[in-house]
């Protein structure tokens, strides 16, 4: 919706600049509003559910489509066996690629902490963090025995 209204003010100068023909800044009001209503009347904008948007959009006479929440997913931990160790990795990117970190965590039958571990990766996929964090707990269970 933000291109509706760079586009009005782009038209606006060209029309100044070329055809020698000069708007009012109601004038531009109103036409970034109409292209901006006409935009949300195809359905196909959504608000990124911030205030700042929301008010924008009061404003404008827009009703606007918010955007559908995230599906929260209950996830359970299940202990080891008896005697065994359980290790649970993660790895993240911001962006493809991005900053990139990783971590685990090492716990007993009981749920006990026995060690964990985290790392910075500078750039990378998110994939790559994963593997990382699989690699270097290999290592680390590798060395502990």
């Amino acid at each position: 919706m933000m291109r509706a209204g760079f586009y009005s003010i782009w038209d606006a100068r060209n029309s100044i600049r070329f055809r020698e023909r000069h708007s009012t800044p109601d004038c531009l009001i109103h036409s970034i509003k109409s292209q901006i209503r006409e935009i949300d009347s195809w359905g196909l904008g959504t608000m990124h559910n911030s205030v700042g948007e929301l008010c924008t959009f009061n404003a404008l006479g827009i009703k606007g489509k918010a955007s559908r929440s995230h599906q929260i997913r209950e996830v359970h931990w299940h202990a080891p066996s008896v005697f065994q160790v359980k290790v649970n990795t993660d790895g993240a990117a911001r962006g493809t690629p991005g900053l990139a970190g990783f971590g685990g965590i090492f716990r007993d039958h009981l749920g006990n902490c026995m060690g964990c571990f985290a790392g910075s990766m500078g750039i990378a996929t998110a994939l790559e963090a994963e593997l990382q964090a699989i690699i270097h707990a290999a290592s680390k269970a590798a060395r502990k025995g």
